[in-house]
């Protein structure tokens, strides 16, 4: 579980950190743009944007876009890390291919299952009510589905090694904190 615990985890903690208040009450920035490589988009990634200091805003690339909250600003260095989301596929493919999805085995125990098809969002209401495990393994589903997808469109790719570090990257760019713009990032051999 270690590496798509800790995929998933990145950018739930960019999102608590983007929310600290250690920041001065300053607003984070919204960044959202999209990944390419060989002019496709890259399917599942980890994105980073790293300045100067050392501080990074970490996010998700999914099936080529990218959004995330961001307190970190100026020319920074950015990496993308396309292995986590390979790993991670192929190890959430081995637990959940062949087999019922989470949510149709805890909503089978909870309500009627015929009122809900296998990827339905699932009523908030009933997923208040599960304990974390249950919440947690139906997040790691729906993370497979989006990594399903993009293995069928052909975008689960591995990049190329040099993005994946802040010290090999070619990639820089400058962040404003009145960002507004996408961000576009072409990867290239």
């Amino acid at each position: 579980m270690g590496r798509v615990f800790t995929f998933v985890s990145a950018s739930v903690m960019v999102f608590a950190v983007g929310c600290s208040s250690k920041e001065g009450g300053k607003k984070p920035t919204e960044l959202t743009g999209t990944v390419t490589y060989k002019g496709n988009p890259v399917g599942v990634a980890t994105i980073a944007f790293i300045n100067e200091k050392g501080e990074k805003a970490t996010g998700s690339v999914y099936d080529g876009k990218f959004k995330l909250a961001s307190f970190v600003v100026g020319d920074v260095k950015v990496t993308v890390d396309s292995r986590a989301g390979v790993l991670g596929f192929e190890r959430l493919q081995s637990e959940f291919k062949d087999r019922p999805s989470p949510v149709e085995e805890i909503i089978g125990k909870a309500v009627s299952a015929d009122k809900y098809k296998k990827d339905d969002p699932v009523p908030e209401d009933i997923k208040s009510k599960w304990p974390p495990e249950q919440r947690m393994r139906v997040e790691q589903y729906e993370q497979y589905q989006k990594m399903l997808a993009a293995h069928n469109n052909k975008t689960l790719v591995a990049t190329p090694t040099k993005y994946e570090s802040a010290d090999t990257t070619p990639l820089k760019i400058k962040i404003t904190s009145e960002q507004k713009d996408p961000i576009d990032i072409v990867l290239e051999d």
